[in-house]
């Protein structure tokens, strides 16, 4: 199952982050962040000791956007022992879980905090995991309409999109506080088409929203002003967005695009996600995901033994990536120590960036 995890800057061996002994159930149901969340009993909170310490003297970081700005909230990831991620939504729905959304043997959504304990009492959970992720986008105004030369197409080829409904998925719409344009306005400019629709959107105020899916609607509606659109969020867990993938199918869109990234997508296999995909394509539809940056900054290389430590009271072997194979650089990238975020063998200085471990095991039970 995909891992995500931090390593904090730290000049202590690893071996000496000694804890006692972690409940089994815990520690094989509950992913890093969730058992420090629980451990800690909040998202700020120091650790008392014991297994959480433990924990974070490593470094153990919460996945990105996981978390509420006021620390009440955790988007989860659950997968059913059973297969049956709709039953499993309802038992996490009755410990306090909002805005939750299931898809074949995963279940997704918003759990509180302090609730986080009880998922250890839902004898059908196999596995819960911080649901984190990211968008893609830059910072620099677009000219997607001339550099994709779709003005040269719409031109030679007399279309404009009419006819066309295309999907927008990313994090928010029409949800941000104080815009510098409304939905209405963007309408009325003519920076959006009137048959604008929003099937789910996304308004927490304790949660970043920056309406990303407008913006990108906006690039849309230059390269294909006939085209209707119609949006609807990312957010809430891999269960939601999986979800409203077809939702935006079902709603007629026929080309739909996403900009958004969840870290647990599992890379050598297709999680709910890339089988919701798979089922529009299916039937018709055009997907199109945006890739991001990241070009080269991965890491791949044999297990390279590192040296033993304790990690949520267990004894773990870690991996060493400061001695890559001269064939894993050349597989990989040139600069591999500056964006290694893996845990070095004792002694060595560890970094605070995020990383994403894959295994080429089956992946939970998503299908």
């Amino acid at each position: 199952m995909p891992v995500y995890t931090s390593i904090a800057l730290d000049d202590a061996p690893v071996a000496n982050a000694a804890a006692p002994a972690v409940k089994s159930r815990e520690q094989s149901v509950l992913d890093a962040g969730l058992l420090a969340l629980y451990q800690n009993g909040s998202a700020t909170a120091a650790p008392a000791g014991g297994a959480a310490a433990g924990a974070a003297s490593l470094g153990v970081a919460h996945a990105p956007n996981a978390i509420s700005s006021d620390g009440r909230y955790v988007t989860i990831d659950a997968i059913a022992a059973d297969g049956n991620g709709a039953v499993l939504l309802a038992q996490l729905q009755a410990i306090g879980l909002q805005h939750g959304a299931s898809f074949k043997g995963m279940a997704s959504g918003l759990l509180p905090v302090d609730k986080v304990g009880e998922l250890l009492g839902i004898s059908d959970l196999a596995h819960a995991s911080e649901s984190g992720m990211i968008t893609h986008a830059g910072l620099v105004t677009s000219e997607g309409d001339a550099s994709m030369h779709a003005d040269t197409a719409r031109s030679i080829f007399g279309v404009d999109g009419t006819g066309i409904k295309v999907g927008v998925l990313s994090v928010s719409f029409a949800t941000v506080a104080s815009p510098i344009t409304t939905l209405a306005q963007d309408i009325a400019n003519g920076d959006l088409p009137a048959d604008t629709t929003i099937l789910q959107d996304f308004s927490n105020a304790a949660m970043d929203q920056t309406d990303e899916g407008r913006a990108m609607a906006q690039i849309i509606h230059d390269s294909a002003p006939g085209a209707s659109i119609a949006f609807a969020t990312t957010n809430f867990g891999q269960a939601n967005f999986a979800n409203n993938i077809i939702a935006l199918a079902n709603a007629g869109a026929k080309v739909i695009v996403d900009d958004v990234q969840y870290f647990a997508e599992p890379m050598f296999q297709d999680g709910v996600i890339a089988q919701a995909v798979n089922q529009v394509v299916a039937n018709g539809a055009i997907y199109f995901s945006s890739a991001g940056n990241e070009g080269h900054a991965g890491y791949e290389a044999p297990f390279i033994n590192g040296g033993t430590g304790t990690l949520g009271g267990l004894t773990e072997t870690f991996h060493n990536s400061e001695r890559p194979s001269a064939a894993s650089r050349a597989r990989c990238c040139k600069s591999i120590r500056p964006a290694t975020p893996l845990i070095f063998s004792s002694g060595r200085t560890l970094r605070r960036r995020p990383a994403r471990a894959h295994g080429v095991r089956p992946w939970g039970r998503t299908g």
